[in-house]
């Protein structure tokens, strides 16, 4: 059976290859520049949303720009960190705003800075003229000198990024002197599609694709990182063609968006490779399922490719088309570890449960670190976190040496009360205290920014509530196991397991090998897995009774990003793990602890009441490629449909060897294309650090 149901036959173009190998090659990096540090609005007479706009004016104004052989879909990041550091990835490099080191300080840039998915929806169905034009008309009804700042900013905004689409236009003109035949029709489109969404809306998939690409990098620019591209499919989808000829054509621009997806790699290697996020399928507002062209062709497009970016998040629910399933896990099996699967029949009544609208909760996104977003309407992250681990410790320190094991869950259990509320009313501090920092480009595109004359990171949002991660559960889970096993039989107490875990187990050597040795997260156990779904839901529960100064929600998410520097800073703990020893990422079970096969982990994972958990909650687990061919695959797909079924949450798979990669961190140039998947984000393995090179071979592989 074909892989994909559009244009099964489909071959990558000769254009396509060699954009393919620019871009690993990193031929377009020779363009970028730290930003010159005399670049500077910050002298400008007006507010401070007007400069962060004109600072955007500034940059595209006077930013390399270039067009590269065989280009179809136009615009890179050319701007760096003005020290030129590689750390700069992470820091807007746009032009000096801020009048001086005071205001500077006024500001929150936790609320404003990364982990965003705009509104794309907007911008491609409005174009930048109709939003500016709305920011227009709500600024001459507006009498809130605060409010008026912030709709101009948001008209600057739309300008700055038509001064780019002009500025791509001339180039492609500019360049179409010297072309001839196939590149001179080629630079003529890009001239006029440029031309065009200066102020106008998409006319056409090449257009739409332009104004998509060029926005996401603009909006990049103005936040730093990690912003995410949404529902790809269902904003491409109307203007997808119907004839196969055009169809072809069509295939061939969306190879095309996708090798840009990539313009960023070489910036992030060896530091979270997570650029940006493409959801594909699930529900539609309505209900229906959402499954288009565009989701199959964005799956073809990744399938034949094979690059880091974009990482797609598939979603599927009970209506989903068989053959969706059937080609992702054909995809998983191949050792496309880009693809996660979210699981609608969770996240959408999760999401409801709390409060949120059902069409809204049925379009969720999800953002770079595969946090749960509503899109173009909501921003998530992130007002803190809850260390269970962390906590835990804290609680050991806290007991007497003989305290039952009633007494101290339930002391365990205050503290976490505790820090929830510490965390909730930190963050709301920090609302009253600060206002977020302006994002002008980014807020336009969102509900109700426009309407309410507010930005996002400051009241404007259609949906406000604040995402909240349960961390480190993994190894808490294992631990209360191991203090309820050695408490409950008399074997030992609590006293003593906290000395063994300040003296990293030196010198208690039989006690460590008998708290290893109790019931751990993963195996279908109900001795662990309980402790750990009560602790869960516990803390889920205590986040719901705080809300914002606005009255909206604390959502709960549990999720452990940087597991190993997680677990490299983490003391010894009671289940046997010692100092610094690696974490697992998020509800994956600690390396070498599952021993009852793949079912036995998902039943585990699908113990926690999927309603409590509205923001991320993922599984990820590793297979044996060779166990994974001819009956192998169906019975891996019947796995994934029985965790579908079972309602587990969000689901990560990397199909390799062990064997393969030893084979590349010996050999890592004949690897260049092994790209795996190490949490919430994937890359291609020899551009990790060995520490996570090393706890991704040492990671259990599952067999079929």
């Amino acid at each position: 059976m074909p892989r994909f149901r559009e244009l099964p036959n489909y071959h990558s173009t000769s254009r396509v290859g060699r954009l393919r190998d620019r871009m690993n090659g990193d031929a377009h990096g020779a363009h970028r520049i730290p930003r010159p540090i005399d670049w500077s609005v910050s002298d400008l007479d007006c507010s401070l949303a007007e400069r962060r706009g004109y600072s955007m004016s500034m940059a595209c104004e006077r930013m390399p720009i270039s067009i590269e052989p065989d280009e179809l879909i136009v615009g890179m990041r050319t701007l760096l960190d003005p020290t030129g550091e590689e750390t700069g990835v992470w820091h807007p490099p746009v032009p000096d705003f801020f009048r001086d080191a005071s205001e500077r300080e006024s500001i929150d840039w936790g609320r404003s800075t990364s982990h965003n998915v705009p509104g794309f929806q907007k911008i491609v169905t409005s174009g930048l003229g109709e939003l500016s034009a709305r920011s227009e008309a709500k600024l001459e009804t507006e009498a809130d000198q605060g409010r008026r700042d912030t709709l101009k900013s948001y008209k600057i905004a739309c300008d700055a990024a038509g001064t780019l689409f002009a500025r791509y236009a001339a180039l492609a003109r500019e360049l179409s002197g010297g072309a001839a035949g196939q590149r001179l029709a080629d630079l003529e489109k890009i001239a006029d599609a440029c031309d065009h969404l200066v102020t106008g809306a998409p006319r056409d998939l090449h257009e739409a694709m332009q104004l998509y690409w060029l926005t996401w990098g603009l909006i990049v620019l103005e936040v730093g990182c990690l912003v995410s591209m949404g529902r790809i499919d269902q904003v491409l989808g109307p203007f997808w063609p119907q004839d196969p000829e055009s169809q072809a054509s069509a295939q061939e621009l969306m190879d095309c968006f996708i090798i840009k997806c990539n313009d960023q790699n070489e910036l992030w290697k060896g530091k979270s490779l997570i650029n940006n996020e493409v959801v594909l399928s699930g529900r539609a507002r309505n209900g229906d399922d959402a499954t288009n062209a565009v989701t199959w062709a964005v799956l073809s497009s990744l399938d034949r490719l094979n690059m880091p970016d974009p990482q797609p998040s598939v979603r599927l629910h009970d209506d989903s088309p068989s053959e969706l399933l059937h080609t992702v896990c054909e995809m998983w099996c191949d050792g496309k570890s880009q693809i996660a699967v979210f699981n609608d029949d969770v996240f959408i009544p999760a999401l409801a449960g709390a409060g949120i609208d059902l069409a809204d909760a049925r379009d969720y996104a999800i953002d770079a670190c595969q946090d749960v977003n509503i899109f173009g309407k909501s921003d998530f992250f992130v007002a803190g976190q809850i260390d269970l681990t962390g906590l835990l410790l804290c609680a050991i320190d806290e007991a007497e040496a003989e305290l039952s094991w009633p007494d101290f869950l339930a002391g365990y259990e205050k503290i976490i009360e505790t820090d929830v509320a510490r965390i909730c009313g930190s963050y709301n501090e920090r609302m009253e205290a600060l206002p977020g920092m302006p994002c002008p480009l980014l807020s336009v595109t969102m509900d109700d920014c426009i309407e309410r004359g507010l930005d996002h990171a400051n009241g404007g949002l259609a949906v406000r509530d604040k995402g909240v991660m349960l961390a480190a559960p993994v190894t808490a889970i294992n631990s209360l196991a191991a203090l309820k096993a050695a408490i409950e039989s008399g074997e030992s107490n609590l006293g003593e397991i906290r000395d063994a875990c300040k003296a990293n187990w030196t010198g208690y050597e039989d006690l460590r090998r008998m708290c290893s040795k109790a019931p751990k997260w993963g195996n279908d156990d109900d001795f662990v897995d309980l402790l750990g779904t009560r602790i869960l839901e516990f803390a889920a529960h205590e986040l719901w009774k705080y809300r914002t100064p606005d009255g909206s929600r604390f959502l709960s998410g549990i999720h452990q990003a940087h597991h190993v520097s997680k677990g490299h800073a983490t003391p010894a703990t009671p289940d046997g793990r010692t100092d610094a020893q690696p974490m697992s990422p998020t509800l994956a079970p600690a390396n070498g602890t599952e021993t009852k096969g793949p079912t036995a982990v998902m039943k585990s994972v699908a113990k926690i009441d999927p309603m409590i958990v509205q923001w991320n909650s993922s599984l990820t687990m590793m297979f044996d490629p060779g166990s994974l061919g001819g009956e192998g695959l169906d019975k891996f797909e019947s796995l994934v449909r029985t965790w579908l079924t079972m309602r587990g949450p969000q689901l990560q798979i990397n199909a390799v060897s062990g064997d393969t990669l030893r084979a590349a961190q010996a050999d890592p140039e004949s690897y260049q294309d092994l790209i795996v998947r190490v949490w919430g984000f994937t890359d291609r393995f020899v551009s990790l650090d060995p520490i996570y090179q090393n706890e991704l071979i040492e990671r259990t592989r599952h067999s079929m």
